[in-house]
């Protein structure tokens, strides 16, 4: 059980660090864009 709850929270943790890393991306281009 504990450890289903720890691999949960893991593969939630990388979730949201791709979708940071997506939106990071994203405003880097829109940086880019507005020089």
């Amino acid at each position: 059980q504990l450890v289903m709850e720890q691999a949960e929270r893991i593969i939630q943790a990388k979730r949201e660090a791709e979708e940071a890393e997506k939106l990071q991306q994203e405003a880097e281009i829109l940086i880019r864009k507005s020089k």
